[in-house]
């Protein structure tokens, strides 16, 4: 089921077998150093972390606390919202924020409204200089705030998706009323962008790129399936997918790049975990997309509406390996 206005698309699969609704919220923030934000994420900054893309990963993980607040602050919260595992990711330079709630329609409208009146970028200049000052030592010009708002509200008008997959019933006119009400809260789009002179690029000395990583190019529902089939047969290799593709954590990624690239043995990984779950597979694989961190929205919405088949990822997990 899908409903769109002239800045929101809301696509909802169904699924049976699911414990309850999976949320994948997404818009267009190009620019976000994906290594940034996670290690503001897993507050292991180091105040030396200054990099192209570091003003736009200030900016997204203070969006990212501004929703935890509304929806997981502390019990109180909890109790109202019903929300869990509340994640934040820059995939195909989008910033994703997705999270866990009960699934009915009136959830659904609730988390997804909550979340949208804060994503307001605007309004972050003191969580931008706190994160600015942690990430790298300084708290950031306001011309480097002003940079990384323009980006924001630009892909915040561009589009918003919001996909939810999962144990759910409603329909078309339901979803069209969560939307008008989800439409309403997102105040940014009427916010207009800072001018291009008071926003000038920030100027980045040095960059630091972590070489011990392995790379795999790939996007959409293919990038799910290798990095599934990586994380699985790798004895535990950590995997992200990031900006522009797969991201295997470990220096000997290669050499176990080349253990894994088998055409019998994708297929039969494949046969095992994907084709028995039939006419589900779907909804069933877009809900693990979101769970794992491993997709954007409009990636999970294209999964449930072209009724994606097991078999045809066989071939595309080899291709890419």
């Amino acid at each position: 089921m899908e409903v769109s206005d002239k800045h929101i698309k809301l696509v909802v699969g169904v699924s049976k077998r699911t414990p309850g609704l999976a949320v994948c919220m997404s818009f267009q923030f190009p620019g976000i150093a994906a290594c940034c934000l996670k290690q503001l994420m897993c507050n292991c900054t180091n105040g030396q972390m200054y990099m192209k893309g570091s003003e736009e990963a200030c900016l997204a993980f203070a969006l990212f606390e501004a929703v935890v607040e509304k929806l997981v602050k502390s019990p109180l919260e909890v109790s109202k919202s019903r929300v869990s595992s509340l994640s934040c990711r820059v995939i195909e330079d989008r910033l994703v924020i997705s999270w866990s709630c009960q699934g009915t329609g009136s959830s659904l409208r609730k988390t997804c409204a909550l979340a949208a009146s804060v994503l307001q970028p605007h309004r972050f200049s003191g969580k931008f200089a706190e994160n600015m000052r942690a990430l790298t030592g300084k708290p950031g010009q306001r011309s480097d705030f002003n940079y990384a708002v323009r980006k924001a509200i630009d892909g915040l008008k561009k589009g918003i998706e919001i996909t939810a997959v999962g144990k759910i019933t409603t329909t078309n006119d339901k979803l069209k009323d969560i939307l008008g009400v989800v439409s309403s809260k997102f105040s940014a789009l009427a916010h207009d962008v800072p001018d291009a002179k008071s926003s000038n690029a920030p100027e980045h000395k040095s960059a630091n790129i972590d070489s011990k990583v392995g790379h795999v190019k790939s996007n959409g529902a293919a990038a799910i399936a290798i990095a599934d089939y990586i994380r699985s047969n790798s004895n535990g290799m950590g995997v992200d997918i990031e900006n522009h593709g797969i991201v295997v954590h470990n220096p000997n990624w290669e050499s176990k790049r080349k253990a894994l690239k088998s055409l019998p043995k994708i297929k039969d990984y494949v046969d095992k975990k994907y084709a028995k779950l039939g006419d589900e597979f779907p909804s069933l694989f877009a809900y693990f997309g979101i769970t794992q961190g491993f997709c954007h929205a409009g990636t999970a919405a294209k999964i449930i509406k072209s009724k994606q088949k097991p078999g045809e990822l066989s071939t595309a997990i080899n291709a890419a390996l």
